[in-house]
């Protein structure tokens, strides 16, 4: 048996070894393209590109390694070459981060690699970033949430949840834009437009969520807009005149998504209690009445609560 067990792990270990004889570094050559968004080219601007280099080949372990990319020339283009093991999809993901003075960083779309002879590889990289024009200091909240308990049903019962954000000001509402937070998303790091828009606000946005639990007895649940890439502009304050024209307000956005979020609270007394989070992410506020500037300076935070470790909220994106 013994004898056996050995010549089982010889057998994998040359497997292994093959395998990474088979698995070869292969030549990437880049070109990546910045421009602002009128299409006006940016010199200047610097990339930061991943490669998969060996580790240890003999247990195929790798490591993610910055490709040594020069800046942006005067037609705001790169031009690099290197040496990369190849992803399981054929090559190295031809993305990342441009990062340019007075722009906001921009993560790349990711390009497609093609075929440029045996062992080589080719891709085109364009990169739109956003200037910094007129940041402003904002009331910051990085999460905003209300939760609600209803009944205690039987535990096995499939629950429906609703929701929805009402303003009881007529003029008051949210305005839907693109926007996405989900993890590898690419675009500029300000998402939003500079200004929110002056109308078309809808005074009331609703949620729907599922809970419940599985014939195995396991929990599931189901929340709609969990994965949606959208944002809101918020107007809220409202005063208007005698003909309804807006006189005062005051603006927002929130970065989102919104979410309504349903659960199962395990307590004492009662013993369990189906509850629903409404759920808020990345919210600003400009204090300063109508005044429609969104573009959110990142270094000052006028929301002084602390987070739960005693520091105040820091802002991510502007």
């Amino acid at each position: 048996m013994k004898n056996k067990i050995n010549m089982t792990i010889a057998a994998l270990a040359c497997l292994q070894l093959a395998s990474c004889q088979e698995v070869k570094e292969q030549d990437y050559t880049m070109t990546v393209r910045v421009t602002d968004p009128e299409g006006t080219p940016l010199s200047g601007a610097v990339a930061k590109f991943g490669m998969l280099k060996w580790v240890n080949p003999a247990t195929m372990s790798t490591s993610m390694e910055e490709v040594p990319v020069p800046a942006t020339n005067e037609k705001g283009e790169i031009h690099t070459q290197y040496k990369s093991i190849p992803h399981f999809n054929g090559g190295p993901m031809p993305g990342g981060y441009v990062t340019k003075p007075m722009f906001y960083p921009t993560k790349a779309e990711r390009g497609t690699w093609l075929s440029a002879g045996p062992g080589k590889w080719k891709a085109e990289v364009a990169v739109t970033m956003k200037p910094v024009k007129n940041p402003i200091a904002m009331i910051f909240h990085r999460t905003l949430k209300g939760t609600r308990s209803g009944d205690n049903p039987e535990l096995d019962q499939e629950i429906d949840f609703k929701a929805s954000i009402r303003f009881p000001n007529p003029h008051d509402g949210l305005y839907e834009f693109p926007s996405n937070l989900m993890i590898g998303a690419t675009g500029s790091a300000f998402i939003s437009d500079y200004m929110a828009p002056e109308n078309g606000y809808l005074s009331e946005l609703e949620r729907n969520a599922v809970w419940g639990r599985a014939r195995a007895g396991a929990a599931y649940w189901e929340y709609e807009h969990s994965l949606e890439k959208k944002g809101y502009y918020f107007r809220i304050r409202t005063k208007t005149d005698g003909s309804g024209n807006v006189i005062s307000c005051h603006y927002g956005k929130i970065y989102g998504p919104v979410t309504l979020l349903p659960g199962l609270k395990t307590r004492v007394n009662p013993p369990a209690v189906h509850e629903a989070t409404l759920q808020l992410r990345e919210v600003y506020f400009n204090p300063t009445s109508n005044d429609r500037n969104v573009e959110c300076d990142t270094t000052v935070n006028l929301n002084k609560k602390l987070d739960e470790y005693g520091k105040p909220f820091q802002i991510d994106r502007p």
